[in-house]
């Protein structure tokens, strides 16, 4: 097996992460691509919210294959495309199921068919020529539709649905912008706004960054309001009313000063947490808020109910999603979309892989 195939293998199907050549993360879209660039910005789904750049996810439910996003992106999908990734998704992304029920399918509205036209001139049919018509129109539009899935299917060379991209993200976690964390916890954040000219307030503000054109950043908030002070900072900078052009800049210049990106709790996470958000707040961290709530389980405190959910929510893991600012930090390790594709070693060339490879969830 060649390190290629290693990589490949390691990479499949798992919830992403970091990895010691960067961040292991999942993007769908429905271009289809071999390399990631800034063109295609804005036509997915999101709008940006989470700042200017390409969007990435360490959970395949986010946007691996037959994810959120996946899904999202399926109806831009028709014909026998949309139908022969419908058949994928409802079988597992398994290719041999998918055929097997879209061959069923093709027999059935075949035998639909030879029903319908024994029955033109007899019981219901017999004084409605325009039902048996109509009747027999859509079991023909049907089985054309079927046959067309079918066909697309048994190829084993040919796209269907939306692309998902297995990525490596050159970057460590450490060096983006936490849009959950305190800015004073990050101190490259705080070494880039210096950068682009932020300087400590005098006493009793020193726990602000002020900059020359106006405005500050204040070291207690959050990642996110850092983003929005930098992009007020290009709007005073260069003058620009509309946001998004000020969003596009302030990526540009946190890029500059050493930030390759943003990661921020996904929505299962932000919401998972969200509902003991207070203990979090409470206790200053997760892990502590897990820790009491552990505590209170075991002696009996307060609403055992409410500290098993608290303990099972925080036990979990967060996972992240990405904004990488740069397009060239994003290595294309494999793509899925094609039933039957390349093999593994060429998929981490940027190759097409099978539907079916991803493996086991971890």
């Amino acid at each position: 097996m060649s390190w290629r195939d290693k990589i490949a293998a390691v990479l499949a199907g798992k919830v992403g992460g970091p990895t010691p050549t960067g961040i292991h993360v999942y993007h769908s879209s429905p271009h289809d691509f071999d390399r990631f660039d800034l063109s295609k910005i804005g036509t997915g789904e999101g709008a940006q919210v989470y700042g200017h750049g390409i969007y990435a996810a360490e959970n395949p439910a986010v946007s691996g294959q037959g994810g959120q996003y996946w899904q999202q992106f399926l109806p831009r999908f028709e014909g026998a495309e949309r139908f022969a990734a419908d058949r994928l998704k409802g079988n597992n992304f398994d290719p041999g199921a998918a055929l097997k029920v879209a061959a069923d399918e093709v027999t059935y509205w075949k035998t639909k068919i030879a029903s319908i036209g024994e029955q033109k001139d007899s019981g219901y049919y017999r004084d409605r020529a325009w039902a048996w018509q109509d009747d027999l129109k859509h079991a023909q539009d049907q089985l054309a539709k079927q046959e067309a899935a079918h066909g697309l299917l048994a190829r084993g060379d040919a796209p269907i649905g939306p692309r998902t991209y297995e990525v490596n993200f050159k970057a460590k976690p450490e060096e983006l912008l936490d849009w959950d964390k305190p800015v004073g916890q990050q101190p490259r954040i705080v070494d880039a706004f210096r950068q682009l000219g932020y300087k400590e307030a005098p006493r009793p503000y020193s726990d602000k960054l002020v900059a020359d054109v106006g405005g500050f950043l204040d070291l207690r908030s959050s990642g996110e309001d850092a983003y929005r002070t930098a992009i007020r900072h290009a709007a005073d900078r260069y003058g620009h009313t509309d946001r998004g052009t000020n969003a596009r800049y302030a990526s540009e210049m946190l890029g500059e000063a050493g930030i390759p990106g943003i990661r921020y709790l996904d929505e299962g996470s932000r919401n998972m947490y969200g509902l003991h958000q207070g203990m979090i707040d409470n206790y200053g961290s997760r892990e502590a808020a897990l820790a009491n709530a552990q505590k209170r389980l075991a002696s009996g405190m307060g609403d055992p109910e409410h500290y098993r959910s608290a303990v099972e929510a925080l036990s979990k893991p967060p996972t992240h999603n990405y904004v990488a600012f740069d397009p060239s930090k994003l290595d294309i390790m494999a793509k899925y979309g094609v039933v039957g594709g390349v093999p593994l070693g060429a998929a981490t060339m940027g190759g097409t892989i099978d539907q079916s490879s991803y493996g086991e969830r971890q």
